[in-house]
């Protein structure tokens, strides 16, 4: 099946505020995340930057984790550059999926690029972004109008650089008759052909 045109440039699922603020590594990551949602809601940015709210207090509601999944799911795959700011730590389950669906993963700090160097190789940096996590805090950096910026035959090469390694991605399911992949894949599959 062919794949259809993407109908964003940008997605952003995550939540706006992570963790207590009271230590200086937290609120500098919530100041970069404060920054890429108003870059992502800014005026200019309309149509080009898609932002789901992943609140806590939203997952706990009943049914909600599967409809969540859904929208980033269909966020991702509708997106060429999917934003990845660190969380508790600097692997983010959002990269595999954002690399899963043909999204480029747009890493938001230094550590992100040496996460799982054993799987990734060196085709990891052709398949992603790295912008400087200080000057996207600051609002020195406008995310949106960076991406932007980015020709549309380097975005493609960057989506097919991922493309060939499918297989450091993959994790065996508990009764291994599965990939992981191989799961996920077909459940996007459901989620794409509703």
């Amino acid at each position: 099946r062919q794949r259809p045109r993407r109908q964003v440039l940008i997605a952003a699922a995550f939540n706006a505020k992570h963790g207590a603020t009271s230590n200086a590594a937290v609120r500098q990551m919530n100041a970069q995340r404060a920054a890429l949602i108003k870059s992502c809601k800014a005026d200019g940015a309309a149509g080009f930057c898609s932002f789901l709210s992943l609140s806590p207090g939203a997952l706990e509601k009943g049914g909600f984790h599967f409809r969540l999944s859904y929208s980033v799911v269909r966020q991702y795959w509708n997106a060429t550059f999917c934003l990845q700011p660190v969380g508790d730590a600097c692997t983010r389950k959002g990269q595999l999926d954002a690399l899963l669906l043909g999204c480029i993963p747009v890493l938001l700090h230094p550590c992100q690029e040496h996460q799982w160097p054993w799987h990734w190789g060196s085709w990891f940096r052709n398949a992603t972004v790295a912008l400087d996590p200080k000057k996207v805090a600051s609002g020195e950096l406008d995310v949106v109008r960076e991406l932007r910026a980015v020709p549309t035959a380097q975005a493609r090469a960057r989506c097919r650089a991922a493309t060939p390694h499918p297989r450091p991605l993959r994790r065996a399911d508990a009764t291994r008759r599965h990939h992981a992949t191989h799961l996920q894949v077909r459940a996007m599959q459901r989620v794409i052909e509703i």
